[in-house]
């Protein structure tokens, strides 16, 4: 699997579990892996990162409209962040945010896109 299937199959599974403290052990026993984290306790660090991204462009008062996605996502991001990661990432969330955005609005079922299970 590229990193790039690997940070898009994150940001699915963070969406489906948003409402949750953390993802399922078997979610994060695989991120963990896949991401080669060091910590037993980074997963749980990684899925809180990722769904305070997800709060503040799909779920918060001031979230971005579709047209802003790319330069506002970009924003979230700390001073000095990796900037090939970011790009990455942003290009992830600007794919992403509109169909998670139709299925919080009830004309989309599932945020996935592709594959499934896990």
């Amino acid at each position: 699997a590229s990193n790039e299937s690997v940070i898009e199959k994150l940001f699915d599974d963070c969406f489906a579990h948003r409402g949750e403290r953390s993802l399922p052990k078997s979610k994060a026993a695989t991120l963990h892996a896949e991401l080669k984290l060091e910590r037993a306790d980074q997963p749980r660090e990684v899925y809180q990162a990722v769904c305070s991204l997800l709060y503040a462009l799909l779920e918060a008062a001031d979230a971005p409209p579709n047209l802003f996605l790319k330069r506002e996502a970009g924003k979230l991001f700390p001073d000095g962040f990796h900037e090939d990661l970011k790009e990455l990432l942003v290009e992830l969330l600007v794919r992403k945010v509109p169909r998670w955005r139709d299925c919080l609005n009830g004309t989309l079922d599932g945020g996935g896109g592709g594959g499934g299970g896990g």
